[in-house]
């Protein structure tokens, strides 16, 4: 006999609120949960509110039910559809035609209403659903465990803290130049612009070179993901796993803020500026940490590193934002941005990772360097010209634009490049002998390659150029892959004797919070007509 609740139609609520926790959990390492949180809240009260709405035009409720969870369902599912097999074509043209059938099943639904067929469905759909949901729940309860089991990273940045170099600190010179590691996020190199895109990006290139930069044109990154570039780059090696029992996600951001980089530069004296971003937390080494606290940069000195290390270890992407570019709501993600910007503001005070204001007030902070009289050793992680584009061709703040039309990254792209020459520009002309710049991307792009397919191998090639004063007898080569670049440096300029890493290349298997699932295509890659 059934069980008469089973005859409710309960899956609505649970099968709307299947595609928010299984996107919760594919991220859940990287975003707000508080926002996961109320994302749910916000989707499960709106189905309640369509059901209520829907009364009057379907009456019978296992016709309302069935016909909302394919409503809901579509909603939350579109964007991630428009992604894999509908992309570049128009988003608009896309969820009006989803819209439109939605429309004629519901119509449909409202004349032939086969209530005895439904509703002797319902029981089974009811467990169905509920099944999935508790697997789901299963998962995040394995999740949770496996978090209360691994070690607190804390310790391992307050001991690392402890242990920091310690050198008398030596003034700007031609011997102590000034030392900038400036990372614009997902900068591509110039030959993939025009392989990509058709975009002719030479313009930037020869600004640099006028400036005095060496530009290597054939540069690559050796991983797809600032997660493993960054701490590969700055510790001169490989991460092919995680050797300790602290999270993936927090192992690999200690090794990126205790870096073998740094420590070399403080052992020579340098004064350490560390910038604190999505793949950055607090350095457990740096003489000034900088971060943001209601849009201006505070200097966090070492007396307040332990008190500043809870709210800066790591800062976390928007849910909601995630969650607007995979459903309906996409269409209307522009319109969305202010309360996008209210709800990614981070426990820190922090603006969202890739606002607007982070990148101005970044160059802005850099200008400023240039102007202290110590050597200095700065590492600044840039957010642009990373997604979602948030500028126009004038520099005007256009919302958050996830998946960006060509002209739309275009545009961006020559408002980034004017600021970032005028700031380069600023510190050469400030000591011309004395500051030596490594302007490096983390990994290339994917904008151009609208499938993961056709992405997956396009993050190598990366924009690489280096500024050094003509006393140090240094040529950068033309084709080199980041896990080297420092050695490079180092050897020639420092006569260190860093080895050379075989260039190999990953990429990531499933998603940005599983990092060592990583496939090597080292092979594949190389043999690329």
């Amino acid at each position: 006999m059934t069980i008469p609740t089973l005859r409710y139609p309960f899956y609505l609520w649970i099968l709307s609120l299947y595609p928010v926790l299984h996107l919760y959990l594919r991220n859940h390492s990287i975003v707000v949960h508080s926002e996961a949180l109320l994302t749910i809240i916000a989707v499960l009260a709106g189905t309640s509110l369509a059901f209520v709405l829907t009364k009057n035009a379907l009456p019978n409720i296992h016709s309302r039910a069935l016909i909302l969870t394919v409503w809901s369902l579509v909603h939350s599912l579109s964007g991630h559809i428009y992604i894999e097999y509908i992309m570049p074509f128009s988003l608009t043209v896309w969820s009006l035609a989803l819209i439109s059938i939605l429309v004629i099943l519901t119509f449909l639904a409202r004349r032939y209403q086969p209530k005895r067929g439904l509703a002797r469905l319902t029981p089974t759909i009811n467990i169905v659903a509920s099944v999935m949901l508790a697997m789901q729940l299963a998962q995040l309860g394995v999740d949770f465990v496996e978090n209360l089991r691994e070690d607190s990273i804390f310790d391992a940045y307050i001991s690392a803290h402890a242990q920091a170099p310690s050198a008398a600190k030596v003034l700007d010179s031609p011997e102590s130049p000034d030392i900038y590691y400036i990372i614009p996020d997902a900068y591509p190199s110039d030959s993939w612009h025009m392989q990509a895109m058709n975009h002719d990006n030479s313009a930037f290139t020869q600004a640099l070179q006028a400036l005095g930069f060496q530009v290597a044109a054939e540069a690559q990154s050796n991983y797809s993901a600032t997660k493993l570039s960054l701490p590969s780059t700055l510790n001169l090696r490989y991460f092919d796993d995680n050797p300790t029992s602290y999270e993936d996600s927090d192992y690999l951001r200690f090794m990126s803020d205790n870096n073998l980089v740094a420590r070399e530069m403080l052992q020579q004296g340098y004064t350490y500026i560390h910038w604190v971003s999505g793949s950055f937390g607090t350095s457990p080494l740096a003489d000034i940490n900088k971060t943001f606290t209601d849009l201006e940069f505070n200097d966090l000195l070492h007396a307040d590193f332990p008190s500043s290390l809870d709210s800066l270890l790591d800062t976390k992407e928007s849910f909601f934002t995630l969650y607007v570019d995979t459903s309906l709501l996409r269409t209307v993600g522009s319109q969305l941005a202010k309360l996008a910007q209210l709800l990614t503001a981070t426990e820190a005070g922090q603006p969202g990772l890739h606002e607007s204001e982070n990148f101005l007030q970044s160059l802005s902070e850099l200008e400023k360097i240039a102007q202290m009289p110590q050597a200095t050793f700065t590492i600044a992680h840039l957010q642009k010209p990373h997604w979602p584009v948030t500028f126009n061709a004038k520099g005007e703040t256009i919302g958050r634009i996830r998946y960006a039309k060509p002209q739309q990254y275009f545009d961006e792209l020559s408002f980034i490049n004017q600021r970032l020459l005028a700031t380069l520009t600023k510190l050469v002309q400030a000591a011309p002998q004395e500051t030596i710049i490594i302007f490096q991307a983390d990994h290339g792009s994917t904008y151009g390659y609208f499938h993961y397919a056709q992405a997956k191998n396009t993050y190598f090639p990366i924009y690489a150029a280096y500024y050094v004063p003509r006393s140090f007898d240094f040529v950068l080569p033309q084709s080199f892959t980041s896990v080297n670049s420092f050695a490079l440096l180092l050897n020639n300029l420092f006569d260190r004797d860093y080895e050379l890493q075989e260039d190999r290349f990953f990429t990531l298997q499933d998603w940005y919070d599983t990092p060592f699932e990583q496939v090597e295509v080292t092979e594949e890659w190389l043999a690329r007509a």
